[in-house]
């Protein structure tokens, strides 16, 4: 093929070409990008019976001591951070739900926040509770990168009746927790009576949720696209 008599020459065409290579595979990389960072609204399944038969991490308060522990202060144990976030008392730290130690405010304005000690997200989480009045409703509040990505209501309990609960089905790094009667929602600013004991936390999930591969599927079948492109426009100018 002769480019002079149609008025341009092998380079214009490649240059354009190349142009648009360009940006299409950054369009492409744009897509990948956004998928990988894209947080997870999957729904949340809650659960009512232990659920995680090899946890990455877990809590039991069993090292805790007797008989109280501040507010507003991280308490580590196994891999799991929690802390009361608010106002009122002390922490008490008695023996109601399970084994030596549990973790309990009773009625104290705020709610337990728990998440990794290495700062890790995760997608399964489960933990015993309590509450101590009731019926009281268990309130759950689950955050990735500090972003409210479900919230609901999880059980209503009886007074001083132990029951398991977990949530699954989305990633997440944060979960805040509290007993409350009368509230309608997750609020920051109301009484919470919750027991709170055997917390752990299940594998973290490697791979990306489906809607994910929608975006990176597309962002690879850009690149492809303009790798033909690309080929073509060689072929083209040797022609």
């Amino acid at each position: 093929m002769v480019y002079a008599n149609m008025g341009y020459d092998a380079s214009d065409n490649l240059t354009f070409g190349g142009t648009m290579q360009l940006r299409t595979l950054a369009c492409a990389a744009s897509l990948v990008t956004v998928a990988l960072a894209s947080p997870t609204h999957a729904a949340v399944t809650v659960h009512t019976t232990p659920f995680i038969t090899a946890p990455i991490a877990a809590n039991d308060f069993e090292a805790i001591g007797c008989c109280s522990y501040p507010l507003n202060t991280v308490y580590s144990q196994g891999g799991v951070d929690v802390e009361f976030v608010g106002s009122g008392g002390s922490v008490i730290t008695n023996n109601f739900a399970n084994g030596v130690g549990d973790f309990y405010t009773p009625g104290y304005t705020g709610y337990d926040d728990i998440k990794l000690t290495s700062g890790g997200t995760f997608d399964a989480f489960q933990f015993r509770s309590a509450a101590g009045f009731g019926p009281a409703d268990v309130w759950y509040d689950l955050l990735l990168n500090g972003v409210s990505i479900a919230t609901g209501n999880a059980a209503t309990l009886p007074a001083l009746t132990a029951q398991a609960i977990g949530f699954s089905g989305a990633t997440f790094d944060e979960v805040r927790l509290q007993a409350t009667q009368g509230e309608g929602g997750f609020n920051p600013s109301a009484g919470s009576a919750l027991f709170l004991d055997d917390i752990q936390v299940g594998n973290a999930s490697a791979a990306p949720e489906p809607s994910v591969w929608v975006f990176m599927l597309s962002g690879f079948g850009l690149a492809g696209l303009a790798l033909r492109q690309k080929a073509s426009a060689h072929l083209g100018a040797r022609a």
